[in-house]
């Protein structure tokens, strides 16, 4: 299928650095720190996947969020750095697709996400009504059980101290899932104690 274009390529035009006639110990250093501190390519990139999928890769939007990662690729070659900064671009929750298990998320309702969910339907059960659910990684879309071993004495008895522990594991749950999704670790062992089998993800 030959596709036609449809707009002619952006052109992002980088502020230029001032220049000195001599770069010295400190211009490192403080390029390293604006460096640490100012590269956001990757959260303008997930900003962009949002806003597609929300308001379509043509909105104004996107289009502002491409401006800026065309930018913010060349910053450690020109020095020229992009801070995400605008609110309205700074995504308030993620579809479901991008995994993103310790943010909101939602369901997409575009092609990819609807996709995703039949892909995931045939490896697993998952709750069509919670767009978490469906986003663990391989090993932890099976719901797991508390080792009794665990389990201190007298607190299943205790009503409060009871939901407290509950609360703590669903967040520890919650934390290993996201770290596990994020690294491609197939389960909570192999993570904990850095004897990684494989990687998944790149």
């Amino acid at each position: 299928v030959m596709v036609q274009p449809m707009e002619p390529p952006e052109e992002a035009q980088a502020n230029q650095p001032g220049r000195s006639e001599g770069v010295g110990l400190k211009d490192v250093q403080d390029f390293f720190i604006e460096f640490l501190t100012s590269y956001s390519l990757g959260r303008i990139s997930n900003a962009h996947v949002v806003k597609a999928d929300e308001c379509g890769a043509m909105s104004a939007e996107c289009t502002r969020l491409a401006e800026l990662a065309a930018r913010a690729v060349d910053f450690p070659k020109t020095g020229d750095s992009v801070r995400l900064e605008e609110g309205e671009l700074i995504p308030k929750q993620y579809p479901d697709f991008m995994e993103k298990v310790d943010k909101p998320m939602y369901f997409s309702k575009q092609a990819i996400g609807i996709m995703y969910r039949e892909g995931i339907k045939q490896c697993s059960e998952f709750d069509e009504t919670n767009p978490a659910d469906d986003c663990d990684s391989p090993a932890e879309r099976r719901s797991a059980e508390m080792d009794p071993l665990l389990i201190m004495p007298g607190v299943q008895e205790d009503e409060a101290l009871g939901a407290q522990s509950d609360a703590l594991c669903a967040q520890w749950n919650q934390e290993m899932a996201a770290l596990m999704s994020q690294f491609g670790v197939d389960s909570e062992t192999q993570l904990f104690s850095g004897a990684v089998l494989q990687f998944h993800r790149s």
